[in-house]
């Protein structure tokens, strides 16, 4: 049985990084029929397995050589290939047998309340697609990065000026900042990327708002910009691949 293709953005052509932690595959082969974005869980037993934003399970078959290398930490989010094992695992929806595992950047909400904890940056980042599902605010992002400068990415919560921002009230108002640390157009390329924020009490749903209302600095401007996101449940995709590269994106 075939996983069916439903976030068709969530294929990422890489120029330059990917904001991950961590790259594990069989001979440098992604294979795999199947790609997913999930969180990653642990049992107590160590067993590992990944739920999708659709809360569906893939046991990781420990046949996967892959995960004798991977070290799983619980509520990572994290990019999966597998392919699909006929015999089935009680409990969950997909006994997978793991080609390869990119973890994803993965962060909180930072809350800013002082003048001196306002200092994440606001260097251009241009958002390419961005989605609320699983209890994460999901974002495929571009910069211009040089190759060796650590870039800080965040999500705001800014408490300490919060008039500063333009307001939504059906919405949960956050910031995303970027801090390239003096990297700039003039010294690198545009790279793509992910990261995922895990949103807990600033979920939409957990505040009965329609969605999440971003501030932002684009790419090649100072002026801010805003952008509205409302939840989906997508998070499963069938093809692409991602390039196994190092990334140098400060946690």
């Amino acid at each position: 049985m075939k996983i069916t293709k439903i976030l068709s953005l969530a294929i990422m052509l890489v120029a330059g990084i990917i904001f991950t932690g961590c790259s594990w595959n069989d001979s440098n082969n992604d294979g795999g029929s199947n790609l997913a974005l999930v969180t990653i869980r642990v049992n107590t037993d160590k067993s590992v397995w990944g739920l999708t934003d659709e809360n569906k399970k893939i046991y990781f078959n420990p046949s996967s050589s892959v995960l004798s290398k991977y070290t799983a930490v619980a509520g990572q989010r994290a990019i999966v290939y597998f392919n699909i094992l006929s015999t089935a695992v009680s409990g969950y929806d997909y006994n997978a047998q793991v080609t390869a595992i990119e973890d994803v950047l993965t962060k909180n909400v930072s809350v800013v309340t002082t003048a001196a904890q306002d200092t994440l940056g606001t260097d251009g980042i241009k958002i390419v697609n961005a989605w609320i599902a699983g209890g994460y605010l999901n974002l495929q992002v571009q910069m211009y990065y040089s190759g060796t400068t650590k870039h800080v990415i965040s999500l705001e919560d800014n408490q300490y000026n919060p008039t500063a921002a333009e307001q939504k009230t059906d919405y949960v108002c956050l910031e995303l900042r970027h801090n390239a640390n003096k990297d700039g157009r003039q010294t690198g390329t545009l790279a793509t990327g992910y990261v995922c924020f895990k949103l807990s009490e600033y979920a939409p749903d957990n505040q009965g708002k329609s969605g999440i209302y971003l501030r932002y600095t684009p790419l090649d401007t100072e002026e801010f910009d805003y952008l509205t996101i409302k939840p989906t449940t997508s998070s499963v995709i069938k093809g692409g691949t991602f390039a196994n590269v190092s990334w140098n994106l400060a946690k």
